[in-house]
């Protein structure tokens, strides 16, 4: 992750700004002398604010403005290193390892809840830092993170739809397998020994299905 434009650009810009400057007074001639001579052989306030110490001073201090700004900056940069898996790790090759864990309804709402929270995290960054004479613009950043974020999250619920549509007819269908087994009509009444034993088998199967069934729910709850 970088800066643009970057600090040495930046101070570049300011050293070749302030030559500029000092190089235009070679321009400017001083008062009292005979116009009619050629502008090379007059006298010019170059020469005066060149030997000026605390226009020497002024000049130092530009051209090495931004060298205490630097570590600062790159320590605010770190900041966003956290998140470089987002744009370095292949998105393809990472979904599918995970859908070769054959992972569960939890496991998908595991991995997209961790994508959320790092939406929030990145949405805290203030939208600039100020260093010294820099304002750095974190708009940017935030922005292609969130993209990154946005396309994660689409991966992961590409077959989570259909996963649980598939979950939920195994239980709707095993709801009417029970039902059907636990009604009686009335030709069998009273109860015969084997519909006694076909009631009570149905009764084991359904307590040995809800018991996973439940604790789904309560840790969704």
């Amino acid at each position: 992750m970088v800066m643009k434009p970057s600090l040495s650009e930046i101070q570049d810009v300011i050293n070749r700004t302030a030559i500029q400057i000092l190089r235009c007074t070679k321009r400017i001639i001083q008062w009292g002398q005979d116009r009619s001579d050629t502008v090379n052989e007059l006298a010019s306030f170059y020469e005066g604010l060149a030997q000026e110490k605390e226009v020497c001073k002024l000049v130092l201090l530009l051209t090495g403005s931004l060298l205490g700004a630097e570590m600062a900056s790159n320590q605010y940069l770190q900041k966003f290193e956290k998140y470089s898996f987002l744009w370095e790790k292949n998105m393809q090759k990472e979904y599918a390892d995970f859908l070769d864990q054959d992972p569960s309804l939890e496991d998908f709402d595991d991995m997209l809840m961790s994508y959320v929270h790092y939406e929030e995290e990145i949405n805290q960054f203030p939208e600039s830092h100020n260093i010294g004479v820099l304002s750095l613009r974190s708009e940017n950043i935030k922005r292609d993170l969130m993209s990154f974020t946005t396309l994660w999250k689409t991966q992961y619920t590409k077959n989570l739809l259909e996963i649980a549509r598939d979950d939920l007819s195994i239980l709707v269908e095993y709801m009417q397998n029970t039902t059907r087994k636990m009604c009686f009509t009335s030709i069998e009444s009273p109860l015969c020994q084997e519909c006694m034993l076909r009631l009570v088998s149905s009764l084991a199967q359904l307590r040995l299905f809800e018991r996973p069934q439940n604790a789904c729910l309560k840790t969704n709850i």
